[in-house]
């Protein structure tokens, strides 16, 4: 059993953000629990002063923690891609940064040969040849096709709706679903052909005969 116990209520805005200076780096953890240790901590002569004023004194009297006011709040787990304090991983800047100047020298190279296109040519022609060195270049995203699925209802029925264009059409109904579902049980695990012979032996509940006869024969010569 784990010796912190969970708490039941959700963290407030303060608690996490020291938590977070916790678990972000030595020197942070270090200030806060240094900031625990100041002249705000305790005051004398406790006993001499009215409860209303000792009451207001721990409600106001306390160092602020290093740092707390700007530090942002955690509200999703931390993942090797996830951003921490406002800071990315190094790698992850080196490769965006890398992709980023690859874009970049690809279309200034795009964009030096199409001004070698000659300008007698029709303006739809022009428009093909910058598309397809676009394309080359892979500085166009592909375009996803739509799916499109129609559903075979009892009696023959189906979906009214027209296909948009370019899509990809699929047909749908219960017989398939109820197929893929056999077929995913019939396909379990592969088996041996020893086991498989064995179980059939149980099955049966008599052992192999060539085994009886040979027992016997030898039975019989012996006795002779």
């Amino acid at each position: 059993m784990s010796k912190y116990r969970k708490l039941k209520r959700p963290l407030t805005s303060e608690e996490e953000s020291i938590a977070q200076l916790l678990i972000h780096s030595r020197k942070s953890r270090r200030e806060v629990i240094e900031s625990g240790f100041n002249r705000h901590r305790f005051f004398d002569n406790r006993e001499d002063l009215p409860d209303w004023f000792v009451h207001d004194e721990k409600k106001h009297c306390r160092m602020t923690l290093p740092g707390l006011p700007e530090a942002p709040v955690i509200h999703k787990a931390l993942t090797p891609s996830a951003t921490l304090m406002g800071r990315t991983l190094k790698k992850t800047e080196e490769a965006k940064a890398r992709r980023k100047a690859r874009i970049a020298k690809r279309l200034k190279r795009v964009r030096q040969r199409t001004e070698d296109i000659p300008d007698d040519l029709p303006e739809k022609e022009k428009w093909m040849q910058i598309k397809q060195m676009y394309k080359k270049a892979g500085l166009l995203g592909k375009k996803k096709r739509p799916f499109h699925l129609v559903v075979n209802r009892k009696g023959g029925a189906r979906n009214r709706a027209p296909p948009p264009k370019g899509a990809r059409i699929k047909l749908v109904d219960r017989r398939m679903k109820a197929d893929i579902r056999g077929r995913a049980r019939s396909d379990g695990p592969v088996k041996s052909r020893a086991s498989r012979k064995g179980k059939a032996g149980k099955k049966n509940g008599r052992k192999n005969p060539s085994r009886g006869h040979s027992r016997s024969g030898l039975s019989g010569h012996s006795k002779a």
